[in-house]
């Protein structure tokens, strides 16, 4: 916002979920599985989930979209590999989806990394030369430590003197 020649750090990328029955995760202990490294790289879980069991998820770069939809590939990718994790005779058909959605996710560039193909997949606050201080990416649930972290580092970078405000409540 300061410097109009700066590249742009976020990298939109789509992830989709499935609803699925819950005959697919045992619901009496609620356990689910994630298993970081598929066949193609990318996270998947599956987890009980409100008598049905959800399941996810893909990570493919996309456009902007006010109202993302879960694409067949990406549903029928999520499909063929939580059927890796269950007894050869059930099959895992796109009948058996009773719901499926997608969101959009703001990955980012780290604006000082040598490698600038390399994504953040967490959230990034950094400087520019002015000092506007820039907090990006994340997810929804981690709002609360993208604040710490902002306000911190702002702290740290501004020299701002503070002192606790809850150290005498009583």
């Amino acid at each position: 916002m300061d410097n109009q020649e700066v590249q742009e750090i976020v990298a939109p990328s789509s992830g989709v979920h499935v609803v699925l029955p819950g005959y697919y995760s045992p619901q009496e202990n609620t356990m689910g599985l994630i298993d970081p490294s598929t066949s193609d790289g990318r996270v998947i879980f599956f987890l009980p989930w409100q008598g049905n069991t959800i399941a996810g998820t893909t990570d493919a770069p996309c456009n902007i979209t006010p109202n993302p939809i879960a694409g067949e590939d990406e549903i029928g990718w999520i499909l063929k590999e939580i059927s890796e994790y269950l007894a050869p005779d059930i099959n895992v058909r796109r009948g058996d989806v009773l719901a499926a959605w997608s969101g959009i996710r703001p990955l980012v560039k780290d604006p000082k990394a040598k490698n600038t193909e390399s994504l953040v997949r967490n959230h990034l606050v950094t400087f520019s030369d002015s000092g506007l201080l820039t907090c990006a990416g994340g997810k929804w649930t981690t709002y609360r430590q993208m604040s710490e972290d902002a306000v911190d580092d702002a702290v740290k970078h501004f020299g701002i003197k503070t002192k606790a405000l809850t150290g005498r409540v009583r």
